[in-house]
């Protein structure tokens, strides 16, 4: 019974600190819109980057990684999100040609492991 009480005391402390973070804008913008023919667009926010996920809204689908040079770099699909290095207040996207016929659109998600993290729709024609 008393294992019970631990495992339950446990599950509901992870539940609550998972249900803790909440969206802010971060300095940033909350849409980025590409034409078509793709391109690049950089912002500086107010939110100091430590990480970057790119997902597709289902599930986010890839974490940045920090290269030999420090900066913050992931890639998923047709778009490649930048900082120039951890801590900075930059953030860069590039967007590869769209060469379908359809409207596309990932999400970015800027710290989502802290309290407070950015959400960001790409959109490109």
């Amino acid at each position: 019974m008393k294992n019970l009480f631990i495992f339950l005391c446990v599950i509901s402390v992870c539940l609550s600190l998972t249900s803790c973070a909440r969206e802010v804008d971060g300095g940033f913008p909350n849409r980025v819109y590409f034409p078509k023919g793709g391109g690049e667009k950089s912002f500086t926010g107010e939110m100091h980057i430590s990480h970057i996920e790119i997902g597709d809204g289902d599930t986010l689908g890839m974490y940045s990684e920090v290269q030999e040079d420090g900066s913050v770099v992931v890639e998923y699909e047709w778009l490649t999100v930048k900082s120039p290095h951890r801590g900075s207040t930059e953030i860069q996207f590039i967007a590869e040609p769209n060469l379908g016929k359809n409207r596309r659109k990932l999400y970015v998600a800027v710290n989502r492991s802290r309290p407070e993290y950015a959400g960001i729709v790409i959109i490109q024609e």
